[in-house]
């Protein structure tokens, strides 16, 4: 067996660096760590034994506008559509930041009803077609 590892984050990094999980993969065969640490990090901070068989870069990824409109327009649709307290305590926060993100945010949640949720959105429901509570 080969397994690749993904450290995306710092809690993956501190799992991946401090856990036993490179002796446990090489009981099963090589694995390859494909994480954004720094050249020589993982030489510097971890035991041989548990250093991955090979290393990969995890490369760099831009968003282009269209993804991210994209992306926040479902998240907001989701957010409609579910409508519990806390999501629509997020729609009513206003959106900080650049010039940029705050136009990018409003055309998203201008257009959440292209993911089929507009203001008076219905809950789903059953199969013999009644309501589904949410509360119980």
């Amino acid at each position: 067996m080969r397994a690749a590892v993904l450290v995306a984050d710092g809690v993956s990094a501190r799992n991946f660096l401090l856990g036993p999980l490179g002796r446990e993969l090489h009981r099963h065969g090589d694995w390859v760590a494909l994480h954004g640490l720094r050249d020589g990090y993982v030489e510097e901070r971890v035991a041989p034994e548990d250093r991955p068989d090979a290393e990969a870069p995890l490369g760099r990824y831009d968003e282009a506008p269209l993804a991210a409109l994209l992306r926040y327009t479902l998240l907001y649709g989701h957010m409609e559509w579910c409508g519990t307290t806390s999501m629509r305590h997020n729609l009513s926060r206003p959106v900080r930041g650049s010039r940029r993100h705050r136009a990018l945010h409003r055309a998203a949640r201008a257009r959440r009803a292209a993911v089929g949720v507009t203001d008076g959105a219905t809950r789903p429901t059953s199969v013999d077609g009644s309501a589904v509570s949410w509360r119980h």
